[in-house]
């Protein structure tokens, strides 16, 4: 009896283990619906919907990614990933002079983007919440 507890015990764990939801950054990442659609206090009327227009990133299987204005590589640890930027506008970015930081939720449904570049221009687009495109 005690001997089937502890099978029974194992798997489930087992069985646990093999369900748990596995991070999957690639794919479109884009601006949430929620963001879009604020107005931060200082920023004109619509400015939200157009910078959402141009701020999204495709994270590739080849440890790059690529938005409307840049492009770079990227590394991941656990749930964080450091994107480091190397062109934007065509134009090359000095290697370690931009980089963006974030952390995906634990469900992997958002990542949250630390835009220090942009943190002068607004302090509501210091911290950019996104979520993946639907295909």
């Amino acid at each position: 009896m005690r001997t089937a507890g502890l099978i029974l015990a194992a798997g489930v764990v087992i069985l646990s283990m093999g369900c748990a939801k596995k991070l999957d950054p690639l794919g479109k990442w884009v601006v949430a619906p929620e963001v879009k659609a604020s107005k931060p206090a200082g920023l004109p009327e619509g400015f939200m919907m157009g910078f959402a227009s141009t701020f999204y990133f495709t994270i590739k299987e080849d440890k790059t990614f690529e938005g409307a204005m840049s492009k770079g590589t990227y590394t991941m640890t656990g749930n964080n990933i450091v994107m480091s930027i190397g062109e934007v506008a065509g134009q090359t970015v000095p290697k370690g002079k931009a980089e963006m930081k974030g952390e995906f939720s634990e469900d992997g449904q958002s990542l949250t983007l630390h835009v220090p570049a942009l943190k002068a221009y607004s302090a509501a687009l210091q911290n950019v919440k996104m979520v993946k495109e639907k295909s």
